[in-house]
C-alpha cells in the first residue's frame, strides 16, 4: 500500500474531507471542471425598431402621406452584433416591386442602432463615416419612404459585412450597384418587414 493511499486513508478515518480535485481534472460525468461559468451560447443577430413591428405597418411619420417628414425621416432602428462583421450595410426594399428605397453602407462595425432621421446627405454625421446613395426620386439621398397607391411590403435588411470599407462604390453609385457590390462580402443578415398603402 503506498504512503498517499494510507495516507488518504487515514484522513478519512479521522472525518477529514477529502481533498478537492485539481482544476482540470475529469469528473464521472465527464465536465472538466475549470472553477469557471458554463461558457455563454449566443443567440442569432436580430434587427428590430421601436417603431416598426416585424409583419406590421408602417407609421404615418415615415411615409410621404404625412405632410410634415414627407418620407424624408427614416425610422429608428437597433440590431444585435453580427460576429466578425467589420461594418454594416442596410438596404430598404419595397419587396411588391423590387425597388430599392435605401442604401447606408460603411456603418462602423461599433455601431448597433440608427437614431430616427438619419440626415439626408451624401454622408451624414451619424453615424460617422457612413456613406447614402440617392434615393428612388434621384434627388434625395438617403431614406425616401413609402408613398404607394396600394398596400405595398418593405423589406429592411441589416448586412454585416467582412469589410470596414465597401471597395468600388461611392456616393455616386446607383443603388442597385451598391447592393449587388455588397453582396460579395456579406457575413449575415437579419431583417425586418413591415407594410403600408392607402
Amino acid at each position: 500500500m503506498t504512503k498517499h493511499l494510507i495516507a488518504a486513508l487515514l484522513l478519512t478515518a479521522c472525518g477529514a474531507p477529502a481533498p478537492a480535485p485539481d482544476a482540470g481534472e475529469v469528473e464521472d460525468a465527464g465536465t472538466t471542471i475549470d472553477g469557471g461559468p458554463p461558457d455563454a451560447g449566443t443567440g442569432p443577430a436580430t434587427l428590430s425598431s421601436a417603431v416598426l413591428t416585424d409583419g406590421g405597418t408602417f407609421a404615418v411619420r415615415y411615409t410621404c402621406t404625412d405632410a410634415t417628414t414627407t418620407g424624408r425621416v427614416s425610422p429608428p432602428l437597433t440590431w444585435t452584433a453580427i460576429p466578425n462583421a467589420r461594418s454594416y450595410a442596410l438596404v430598404m426594399t419595397d419587396t411588391s416591386i423590387n425597388l430599392i428605397h435605401w442604401v447606408l453602407w460603411d456603418v462602423d462595425a461599433t455601431t448597433l442602432q440608427l437614431a430616427e432621421g438619419v440626415s439626408n446627405v451624401a454622408q451624414p454625421p451619424s453615424p460617422a463615416g457612413a456613406k447614402q446613395t440617392t434615393s428612388y426620386d434621384g434627388l434625395t439621398f438617403g431614406y425616401r419612404g413609402p408613398c404607394p397607391p396600394s398596400p405595398h411590403v418593405y423589406r429592411f435588411e441589416l448586412h454585416g459585412l467582412d469589410v470596414a470599407t465597401l471597395p468600388g462604390v461611392s456616393t455616386t453609385s446607383t443603388r442597385a450597384q451598391v447592393q449587388a457590390a455588397l453582396t460579395a462580402h456579406v457575413i449575415e443578415t437579419v431583417a425586418l418587414t413591415s407594410s403600408y398603402g392607402p
